[in-house]
């Protein structure tokens, strides 16, 4: 699920925008429902 999400996450992003969604904490990724 996570994957899929992940996917989904890269499609509508810009690379920049990957980095930052890697570099999020772990609660604010919790947080935004996006793990």
């Amino acid at each position: 699920m996570e994957c899929q999400k992940h996917a989904d996450e890269e499609k509508f992003s810009a690379p920049d925008q990957k980095v930052s969604w890697h570099a999020t904490p772990f609660e604010e990724r919790l947080k935004k429902g996006t793990i």
